[in-house]
């Protein structure tokens, strides 16, 4: 079974609730197939190696665009 994941923030380091959470459905669905899409923010600490033990898939991270670019993809 293939599993995409989408996360609005990285997992770890745990820093808040909302990391806590992401990292705990994430022990829940470790599947072989399982693909985490993580965003975060410019210039954001994230502990990618941790995330990579925990996923057997694969990790992708995306920047989220600035308001700048955000306004200048739609026109």
């Amino acid at each position: 079974m293939k599993i995409l994941y989408l996360s609005s923030r990285p997992p770890f380091p745990k820093t808040g609730g909302r990391e806590f959470m992401i990292a705990q459905s994430l022990d829940f669905v470790v599947e072989e197939g399982l693909h985490v899409i993580c965003f975060h923010k410019a210039g954001e600490a994230f502990d990618k190696d941790r995330l990579l033990k925990l996923c057997s898939g694969k990790v992708s991270f995306l920047k989220i665009p600035s308001i700048f670019n955000f306004f200048k993809n739609i026109f």
